[in-house]
């Protein structure tokens, strides 16, 4: 089941929908669910949430599996330079777990990873 939240899209599982409705009406629910996407001026961005749900299907999205180096730099928000030929939003992997999202353009890639989260050394 997913919730529409102003331009948040949050999945929750439909078993305990009505109980997670329920409590989120009686008390202060800080988060619910798992952020799937934001729409943006019609376009679906992926939230770093989704990524990193362990239920998150990665055969349903393309995929940039990156070596040490490269998982390192992006969780550092610095550019990185895979070999891919996809155009559009790309999950990143590290030793097959998804750790975010990164944007691939024509002439670069954008880092998604959330900037308050970055290595900072």
């Amino acid at each position: 089941m997913t919730v529409n939240r102003e331009e948040l899209v949050i999945a929750l599982p439909s078993a305990i929908a009505a109980d997670i409705d329920w409590l989120s009406q009686n008390l202060n629910v800080i988060t619910r669910g798992v952020a799937l996407y934001t729409d943006k001026h019609g376009k679906r961005v992926p939230e770093h949430s989704a990524a990193l749900n362990v239920n998150l299907d990665h055969g349903q999205f393309p995929v940039l599996d990156l070596n040490c180096e490269q998982a390192i730099s992006y969780l550092r928000k610095e550019s990185i330079e895979p070999d891919t030929t996809h155009k559009g939003f790309c999950l990143v992997r590290f030793e097959g777990n998804g750790i975010g999202w990164v944007n691939v353009l024509d002439n670069r890639i954008n880092n998604l990873y959330p900037s308050a989260w970055r290595i900072r050394m």
